[in-house]
């Protein structure tokens, strides 16, 4: 099993380039823009949240844009300092308090001070004890809160076109079975191990305290990020956008996508 150090050293050696690598490409960006739509419908000016495995900081710095304080933790202490460095050159510095601390530790946060949550493109997928994270963050919420998930799905149907067409048959099913899956974030880089999930048996990790508001696809019909040459070709604003925009949202059609996002309310 992937443990957290190596998960540390490799979060630390993607950061540097993590802004003009991933988060440049077209299907990124898209999802960065979808997700934002239900950050700021999830969440308002004054509130307090966690953000869970922050990355470079893009969302916590767009939320704090708007005026919402956040609390953002990642494993990487790289990322950590990207994000503190791109936070001060926006001005936003004093409305962030990055924190270097794995998703597995937030129980060493304060209790019941949060208004709600998120976390994104799928640092929950690397959870080796996704139960006892639901039941850590459940206790960091006010009552009502919300949380924002973006999710690596189990069934991916571009994934399976994509390996199946190339005859690459246990990549194309990778995702289906009920163990975690070694994958490299770049050749030659340590395994990741991913635990893949549909929003059924996601959610029900946190069915006992929380109620679901929404589940898309992320992105249902635009190629997924690992089939980013076919986007040059492909105009992501206008008719894909729309398509996403109409169907993504729609059952079952939203259990399809590369990710899915879902938006849960905490009882009480």
């Amino acid at each position: 099993m992937c443990c957290l150090d190596d998960l540390k050293s490799e979060w630390n050696t993607q950061a540097e380039g993590y802004d003009t690598g991933f988060r440049s490409r077209a299907i990124a960006r898209y999802i960065h823009k979808r997700t934002m739509v239900s950050l700021k419908e999830a969440f308002k000016p004054g509130m307090h949240l966690l953000e869970i495995g922050c990355g470079t900081g893009e969302e916590a710095i767009a939320l704090a844009k708007i005026g919402v304080r956040i609390t953002a933790i990642d494993i990487s202490s790289s990322m950590i300092e990207c994000s503190k460095q791109k936070a001060k050159n926006e001005n936003v510095q004093d409305l962030i308090d990055f924190k270097v601390l794995p998703a597995e530790q937030i129980n060493l946060l304060e209790h019941g001070l949060f208004d709600g949550a998120y976390s994104l493109l799928g640092p929950v997928n690397c959870i080796n004890n996704i139960q006892v994270f639901a039941d850590s963050l459940t206790s960091m919420l006010k009552p009502q809160s919300s949380v924002v998930f973006s999710v690596i799905n189990k069934y991916n149907l571009w994934e399976l076109f994509y390996y199946s067409l190339k005859m690459d048959f246990p990549t194309a099913f990778r995702r289906l079975g009920h163990s975690p899956v070694k994958v490299k974030l770049t050749p030659g880089s340590c395994d990741i191990h991913l635990w893949y999930y549909t929003p059924g048996s996601f959610y029900s990790f946190f069915k006992n305290n929380f109620n679901t508001k929404e589940i898309a696809a992320l992105p249902l019909i635009m190629p997924s990020r690992f089939m980013e040459r076919c986007c040059k070709t492909i105009k992501i604003e206008g008719i894909l956008e729309f398509i996403e925009k109409v169907f993504s949202g729609i059952y079952p059609l939203n259990c399809l996508g590369d990710h899915f996002l879902i938006t849960m309310n905490k009882r009480g």
